[in-house]
């Protein structure tokens, strides 16, 4: 069936069939809540599938408040409608003979009156989750319509004021269909946050709290007509306040200590830092330079908002390359972005709204499997600088995820265990080159690294000379396994597939000195499947 083409989740199929209940019964206004990343747009193209098919209505309006959303929504359209004429109404010139319009609010506003009542059979309207439409007169244009409205948003119903639901016939503030966030990780088609990491690096202005614009900014926001959703916090006190701080240094380096890491365990995953203006983001910028230019060479981190040049191809390196790994943006990245492979969220700036908490949250819950190593995403990690979840009421306990040891620090252990051994055999030739593998280790990590310089003398000793290898007190193991061998999570040592495959040769050591038979014929077996997967390139 065409409708099962375009959706194909029960709750997906149970939603349209709800909307095709309610028609039935000669309802003409539903607000559908799912959280982000079920499919909100694809229910609602599979809605206008089979209604146009049944010859029910025929031309529709898709409505939205940013014009990426538009752009999203008509390449959904474009995938799963190809054969049903569409167009983009922008300055005020209509496609007659499309079936299917789409634009902006503000796009529609301005030409509305210049279309019959009956001209549209049903308007969808996208982020229905306030009452905007009242603020800017959006209304008038459901007023206008003698349409079918349906009405789309993510936002969890708690959180929708009571004129929405009105707007929808929703009266006892109930949607017509209801699919959120936790139903969503419970049918797995979304993932949990863990537990939220709250940071405190002391740049809160008194008296500035998420959710509460300050009395002033607040009457400049109405004045100006201006959705708080929106506001910009250029030139205002909490601008010049966390960019005159040393604070960024904090926020980069708290990131860089608890981030989830790549399936290597030395680079953080994909993840966007949430900041408060242009001016912020660039210092969250100088500070990776100025702390982790090692990385920075690699293109770590990147700015990408709308004031910095080439912001498209940058999001796109973003989405689809493996660099830059670390998105630190304003607003342009908030919602309507789609990267399933984001493993942390960063909110370096207060919120002023539950809707656009909601939002940013959604950006870490899709679902995605690593190509390098062919895991499943767990969950994701959020950095809270600004009690965000406290204010909103969120449950911050989220879920605990297994924590893995970064591949060259559990190698590092392999080594300095198989060393003790061979030195307590006094197998001087096995002993003399484990020493040089440990030496060559440690001599990868970056000296000027803010997390390595400290130890830079004790690492400059231990990958110059053998002599504090040779004599290994149980106080020598102990500093190098819990002080030197968590640094190797800033060494860039190898792909996936070769440190995966150094570990499980050194595994094969370790069973092997200690003559467990049983784990050696298991590594060995393991080994040779795995030696399809190595790179060819390697010397």
């Amino acid at each position: 069936m065409p409708l099962e083409r375009i959706i194909d989740r029960a709750y997906q199929i149970e939603a349209v069939k709800t909307i095709c209940e309610r028609i039935e019964s000669a309802r003409r206004r539903f607000l559908m809540v799912l959280a982000t990343g079920t499919g909100k747009t694809r229910i609602a193209v599979a809605l206008v599938e089979l209604l146009q098919r049944l010859e029910r209505i025929q031309r529709v309006l898709f409505l939205a408040d940013r014009r990426e959303l538009v752009k999203q929504a008509l390449g959904v359209f474009k995938e799963h409608l190809p054969g049903v004429p569409r167009s983009w109404i922008e300055g005020g010139t209509i496609d007659e003979d499309a079936r299917i319009h789409l634009t902006t609010y503000p796009g529609m506003i301005s030409i509305y009156q210049r279309l019959s009542p009956g001209y549209y059979d049903l308007i969808v309207a996208d982020e229905s989750h306030r009452s905007i439409y009242e603020k800017k007169s959006y209304g008038g244009i459901f007023d206008h319509f003698d349409s079918l409205l349906l009405g789309l948003t993510a936002t969890p119903t708690d959180f929708i004021d009571h004129n929405t639901f009105e707007l929808f016939d929703c009266l006892d503030d109930s949607p017509t269909f209801y699919y959120g966030y936790d139903e969503a990780v419970r049918d797995k088609y979304l993932v949990p946050y863990r537990p939220v990491h709250v940071a405190r690096t002391g740049f809160q202005i008194e008296g500035l709290k998420p959710g509460e614009l300050p009395e002033e900014v607040n009457q400049q926001v109405l004045e100006q007509g201006v959705d708080p959703d929106q506001f910009s916090f250029e030139g205002s006190d909490l601008e010049r306040e966390v960019t005159n701080t040393g604070t960024n240094d904090a926020i980069v380096r708290e990131f860089m200590d608890n981030a989830i890491r790549d399936a290597v365990g030395t680079l953080p995953a994909k993840t966007i830092i949430f900041a408060v203006s242009h001016k912020h983001a660039l210092e969250v910028y100088k500070s990776f330079n100025r702390l982790y230019p090692d990385l920075q060479r690699k293109g770590l981190a990147k700015v990408i908002d709308s004031h910095m040049e080439r912001a498209e191809k940058t999001l796109d390196d973003f989405k689809n390359k493996d660099f830059p790994r670390v998105a630190i943006s304003v607003d342009m990245l908030d919602t309507g972005i789609d990267v399933p492979p984001i493993r942390n969220l960063v909110f370096a700036k207060p919120v002023f709204s539950k809707v656009k908490f909601w939002q940013m949250l959604g950006r870490g819950t899709r679902t995605w499997t690593d190509p390098v190593n062919g895991r499943k995403k767990a969950d994701f990690l959020v950095i809270d600088h600004w009690d965000n979840f406290d204010f909103f009421q969120v449950n911050k306990d989220g879920r605990t995820g297994g924590v893995s040891e970064p591949l060259p620090s559990r190698l590092f252990r392999l080594r300095l265990e198989k060393l003790q051994i061979l030195i307590g055999r006094k197998d001087s030739t096995s002993t003399r080159h484990t020493i040089r593998q440990l030496r060559n280790l440690v001599g990868t990590l970056p000296v000027e690294n803010i997390n390595i310089a400290p130890h830079a003398e004790e690492i400059r000793l231990l990958s110059e000379n053998d002599r504090p290898w040779r004599k290994l007190t149980d106080e020598t193991v102990s500093r190098l396994s819990h002080t030197i061998a968590p640094l190797l999570r800033f060494s860039v040592v190898g792909s996936y597939s070769e440190l995966q495959f150094e570990n499980q040769t050194e595994q094969l050591a370790l069973a092997h000195l200690k003559a467990d038979r049983e784990e050696t014929a298991k590594l060995r077996e393991r080994l040779s499947e795995h030696l399809s997967l190595l790179p060819t390139n390697i010397p």
